[in-house]
């Protein structure tokens, strides 16, 4: 076990002493927090965690509420149940949890703001399609689903997103227009069939009927879209 960890296991089993609401032991769990803080052990954000510190404010609470005795969780902290004896341990495992939680929680999001967009029903007065692409997406560290879908048009594995297009079309396959229409910078649909030399309305046909089918199957099989 490392000086530190000992150094935390002894002001916590001090903190033990004192009763629970008193200001003694509040003092002394505060002085642990600051010392764990101060380590850099605790597990870092990753630039797509978009709920990183709310997810470290729950582990406080749980760290306030479980560490001399349980009240959230089935049992206290005990130093000879965590792998190395750390009380550092036992909140990045707390912790983990947390973020993956958290995670889902970021993907169901992103995708509900994209799949309002195409649903006719949540959108009874705007054109879905003319409304897809969401400029809270592109902020500027990507969603993990804007990502994903890069990789996904990118790599296209089984060529079903490029060779889907309205009839002599190749141009305008379901690749083109979802890249397109999802991924910054943002074409307009106008732009768009100007460019590919096509009727806006054909765009809109292929899009609704075919590209939208592709891209909801890719995302069901991502976790992203219930």
């Amino acid at each position: 076990m490392l000086p530190l960890d000992q150094e935390l296991n002894a002001l916590i089993e001090e903190a033990r002493q004192h009763p629970r609401d008193s200001i003694a032991r509040k003092r002394i769990l505060n002085r642990v927090a600051a010392k764990i803080q101060q380590s850099g052990k605790l597990l870092k954000k990753d630039s797509n965690q978009r709920y990183y510190e709310d997810a470290v404010m729950d582990m406080w609470v749980y760290f306030m509420n479980n560490v001399c005795e349980a009240t959230t969780a089935n049992s206290a902290y005990d130093p000879a149940k965590s792998p190395d004896g750390s009380v550092i341990t036992w909140l990045n495992v707390y912790l983990n949890f947390r973020l993956k939680d958290s995670s889902n929680r970021q993907r169901k999001e992103d995708s509900q703001r994209i799949w309002k967009k195409f649903d006719p029903e949540t959108n009874d007065s705007i054109d879905p399609i003319d409304n897809l692409a969401d400029p809270n997406l592109y902020d500027a560290d990507e969603s993990e689903l804007i990502q994903i879908l890069r990789q996904w048009l990118t790599t296209d594995p089984d060529q079903k997103l490029s060779q889907c297009y309205p009839k002599n079309q190749p141009l305008a396959s379901c690749k083109t227009l979802i890249q397109a229409r999802l991924l910054p910078p943002e074409i307009d649909w106008k732009d768009l069939a100007q460019e590919l030399n096509l009727p806006l309305q054909t765009l809109h046909s292929h899009f609704r009927r075919h590209c939208l089918k592709l891209l909801q199957a890719f995302c069901h099989s991502q976790g992203f879209y219930d």
